[in-house]
């Protein structure tokens, strides 16, 4: 990648704000149904409440639960009633996280954590996953000292369970679903 100096003079909000819209002009038009995945769009009435809760919150930190008690009660919310969701109690933990491979990262970082503590012979630990599975799963795998053991999906893109279960071994530490 080429180096670009930082800007040494200050450019006005209609210029940089202009830059961004012809940037712009060369992503694909989701809006008219050009994509098939990467956009999570609820609806215009969806898109202007999220606009202006982000607004609400933009700069401040979720790291400082005592700063801002507000995003504590916002996380601890939706994980309780994503833990409902799914048959939890109040023994559910969970977090908020910026987005999909961010969430998977924390969950292989979570099962190794776990493993380490609990299951240390598992020296060697791996996870079973769909070839189906994100990609994110094999970055995560990587950082973390992960072994990855893909099995198949069959015609209908689901995981043979008797692969999934052919491959769990004493080092399994978590398996995967993938949707």
């Amino acid at each position: 990648m080429a180096t670009l100096p930082f800007p040494t003079e200050k450019r006005s909000k209609d210029e940089v704000l202009a830059e961004m819209r012809t940037a712009r002009d060369h992503d694909v038009r989701w809006r008219n149904g050009r994509v098939f995945g990467l956009i999570y769009h609820g609806g215009d009435e969806i898109e202007e409440l999220l606009q202006e809760a982000y607004t609400l919150f933009f700069a401040e930190n979720g790291l400082n639960p005592a700063a801002f008690p507000s995003l504590r009660k916002f996380e601890t919310e939706v994980v309780a009633m994503s833990a409902s969701l799914l048959g939890g109690d109040e023994r559910v933990a969970g977090t908020m996280t910026s987005g999909g491979t961010e969430s998977l990262l924390l969950a292989v970082k979570t099962a190794r954590d776990w493993a380490r503590a609990h299951r240390p012979e598992a020296q060697a630990p791996e996870m079973v996953v769909p070839s189906t599975g994100h990609p994110a799963l094999d970055k995560a795998a990587h950082y973390f000292g992960v072994q990855v053991v893909h099995v198949p999906v069959g015609d209908d893109f689901r995981a043979v369970p008797g692969a999934m279960r052919a491959a769990i071994t004493p080092n399994t530490i978590l398996m995967v679903a993938s949707a």
